[in-house]
């Protein structure tokens, strides 16, 4: 019975610490996706800030 109950804890641990893992490496990716989303769009958004300037820059006649 006392083996049982230490096999029972065992699992249980084993189950655990695979749900914190996994948890944690979920964690990780939804971190790095994010940060690479947010990198992108501020590259994106400076690309366009740049091409704006430039565009802006060419003189324009004015009817």
């Amino acid at each position: 019975m006392v083996t049982g109950q230490i096999e029972a804890s065992l699992w249980l641990q084993v189950f655990l610490f695979s749900i914190y893992s996994s948890t944690l490496i979920c964690h990780q990716l939804y971190r790095t996706y994010c940060v690479g989303r947010l990198q992108l769009a501020r590259y994106i958004v400076e690309q366009v800030m740049i091409y704006r300037k430039q565009f802006v820059l060419i003189p324009r006649r004015v009817d």
